[in-house]
């Protein structure tokens, strides 16, 4: 399959911060075949700018080349988004360049990230999934204007500078954590709301030892039931799993409340019931 090239761009009210972006990178011989801008919709200066913008790519042609244009808007369902304050708002912004990124991953574009237009949280949310799904090979990108320039291009009156206009290219820093780390992708399809109550994740060093501590405390059959609860059996499978009665395993898991509740209050901390599925399910000794 032949390598592609796209440039993403978050846009709001300034349609030539796409333009100035594309410019260097085609002046950098970058072979941008495709731009893609993402939009929140609701916002008539950011239909307006939309609009200028797609005045420039007439016929899928920019400056006399063959480069695509599409744009995405976000969208709460059917109710275009202007702002974005809930976290139900932001897990869509979230979706829409997951999305994205990974339709064109998968069908092997290499991504450059332009995120100096429209409101911060999308260019927050942007890098945050760019970390999770891109390659060694891909590129996040903010331009800057001079306090002048702005001003005498807003609103897109000026869609391509000029060297003295002092626009530069500058290059974000980030690291592509699946890309380099291998199994972290188990993560990625879930929200922060969905990881919090997950067995997944890392203990810090104080958890890790109330755990070991507990462990230790526990008679053998005593460590099966909690390895079954960590593991997100509920009582009647454990029973069965472990061939032992119903009584026995609330016998047991009333033992291991008690030791829980015991090193957690002597560490100045509070315990709670499950807190067996969040602790001790990533406790990594338990396996």
């Amino acid at each position: 399959m032949e390598q592609k090239t796209t440039l993403v761009v978050t846009l709001g009210g300034q349609p030539q911060v796409v333009t100035y972006l594309l410019d260097m990178l085609l002046e950098k011989k970058e072979p941008i075949q495709e731009v893609v801008v993402i939009v929140l919709p609701e916002s008539e200066d950011n239909q307006k700018a939309l609009k200028t913008l797609s005045k420039e790519f007439e016929g899928n042609r920019y400056n006399n080349r063959p480069i695509r244009f599409r744009y995405i808007n976000i969208n709460l369902g059917s109710i275009p988004l202007g702002q974005v304050y809930a976290p139900a708002e932001v897990e869509i912004v979230r979706n829409t360049f997951k999305n994205l990124f990974e339709d064109l991953k998968g069908n092997r574009h290499t991504i450059h990230l332009g995120v100096s237009g429209g409101r911060r949280i999308l260019a927050f949310v942007a890098i945050t999934v760019a970390m999770q799904l891109f390659k060694l090979d891909d590129h996040i990108w903010h331009i800057y204007t001079p306090d002048e320039m702005q001003e005498r291009a807003r609103g897109g009156r000026i869609m391509h500078a000029a060297p003295e206009d002092g626009v530069h290219l500058i290059e974000v820093p980030f690291v592509p954590w699946v890309s380099l780390i291998p199994g972290l992708d188990q993560f990625f399809d879930r929200s922060n709301a969905e990881l919090r109550t997950s067995r997944y994740g890392w203990l810090d060093d104080d958890e890790t030892e109330l755990c070991r501590l507990v462990l230790q405390d526990l008679t053998a059959r005593q460590k099966d039931v909690l390895k079954e609860y960590a593991a997100g059996y509920e009582r009647k499978e454990i029973a069965t799993r472990l061939n032992l009665s119903p009584a026995t395993i609330d016998s047991h898991r009333r033992a291991i409340l008690r030791k829980c509740e015991e090193k957690w209050y002597n560490a100045g901390k509070e315990f709670h019931e499950s807190d067996i599925v969040q602790l001790f399910g990533r406790y990594p000794d338990l396996n």
